[in-house]
């Protein structure tokens, strides 16, 4: 899962992972008779508008959002656990289902980025990549474009040490200008004195997202063993998708994929 060659952290989105999204809501906003999509946006996409309850019914399945009441047949909630349990379900979950939905926490990772005017490390014959024991940048990876016309090396971070006798300070957690030191020190490390000298510092940080508690969920010991199949067992009406419910690859978007194709096929066996 974390090779390179061969392995999870291989391909790449060129454009940005998000054109997977946006492609899906094009296609699902065009009206077929027209060829087009609906003069104010994507139609069946509804942005903005976070569900607050599902309701599951006699004959169907009433999902109450911000903006907009939606009867179905069935739902499909892909979100992790730890997310779901911001919506109220009536009648409610099985206790299993409830009990991993409050033990089941989202990660706290962040996505550090040090961008230079070119990939020079290539020039040396290393790879970019780089499982170590330094203090900031435990696992790092060429994120550079295609054509290299920048060069782009990328760590993850949490909010606690990675390792024994490392630990970081509020100071380092808090001030971006800390971390970017505590990452380009590693990195010199690493790659040499090229790497003192990045252009751009960028991050994305998942904890303080609006619409998600946080990245790559964590399960504490004894949580699959303890509720085995509650993760993607329908309940009733409900289907559970998401990369957190995949067999293989779980946290990963091949997991998701594999989550989403399982999905479809236990709703479309049952319509």
């Amino acid at each position: 899962m974390i090779s390179t060659t061969g392995g999870a952290q291989e391909s790449r989105v060129v454009g940005g992972t998000q054109r997977i999204c946006l492609e899906m809501a094009g296609q699902l906003g065009k009206r077929s008779e027209r060829g087009a999509p609906p003069a104010e946006g994507w139609g069946k996409v509804v942005l903005g508008s976070p569900v607050g309850e599902i309701r599951r019914r006699g004959g169907d399945v009433l999902v109450r959002s911000a903006k907009a009441d939606v009867r179905c047949k069935r739902v499909i909630v892909a979100m992790s656990p730890a997310d779901a349990e911001r919506i109220r379900f009536t009648p409610r979950l099985p206790t299993r289902r409830t009990s991993l939905q409050r033990k089941w926490h989202n990660g706290t990772e962040s996505k550090l980025f040090a961008v230079y005017e070119k990939p020079f490390w290539r020039a040396k014959g290393l790879n970019g990549s780089a499982m170590t024991d330094l203090p900031f940048a435990r696992f790092v990876v060429d994120n550079s474009p295609p054509d290299g016309s920048v060069g782009i090396l990328l760590t993850f971070m949490g909010t606690a040490g990675s390792g024994p006798g490392h630990t970081w300070s509020d100071k380092v957690l808090d001030d971006p200008a800390e971390r970017r030191a505590a990452f380009v020190a590693d990195l010199v490390t690493l790659f040499g004195p090229e790497a003192a000298r990045p252009i751009r510092f960028l991050e994305q940080d998942w904890a303080h997202e609006p619409w998600i508690d946080g990245c790559v969920s964590t399960t504490p010991p004894g949580l699959i063993t303890q509720y085995t199949d509650a993760v993607r067992k329908p309940v009733d009406r409900v289907h559970w998708a998401g990369t957190e419910t995949a067999t293989a690859y779980q946290g990963y978007i091949e997991g998701a994929v594999r989550a989403g194709e399982r999905a479809a096929k236990e709703v479309g066996a049952v319509l």
